[in-house]
């Protein structure tokens, strides 16, 4: 500390604060649902893999087959016997491939969703269990 000069005085005085109970609110809370709500979140916090990347490729390359097909069509060039078929396979298998990997997404995603959900849905019954 500083040493004080003769002509100066220091001034203190006592304060007290209240804190409202309002702002200070407290609820209990089992061990082992806090555990499990901390274990659900720390999942949820896991990235979930998008499979957008890979249901463009697949209907990129469908496009690009059917492009293909129809150039040939139009300009009445001839492919080998196996390129129709060929490029026909492409185009559906790309189709459905894509399709597929579509639905797998949403699922995740709308399965993620629900799982946020539930989650809240537990912390609000814990909530009003405690304001009773």
């Amino acid at each position: 500390m500083a040493k004080q000069s003769s002509s100066e005085r220091l001034i203190t005085r006592k304060v007290a604060v209240t804190v409202s109970p309002l702002a200070e609110r407290r609820m209990e809370i089992r061990w082992t649902d806090w555990d499990r709500l901390k274990r659900r979140l720390k999942q949820m916090s896991h990235p979930v893999p998008r499979l957008s990347l890979w249901y463009s490729t697949s209907y990129g390359v469908a496009i690009t087959a059917l492009f293909t097909l129809i150039a040939f069509a139009a300009w009445g060039k001839e492919l080998p016997p196996w390129g129709y078929p060929l490029y026909g396979c492409i185009l559906f298998f790309g189709v459905v491939f894509g399709t597929i990997l579509v639905w797998f997404d949403r699922r995740i995603q709308s399965a993620k969703a629900l799982d946020i959900k539930d989650i809240l849905e537990e912390m609000e019954e814990i909530e009003t269990e405690h304001k009773a």
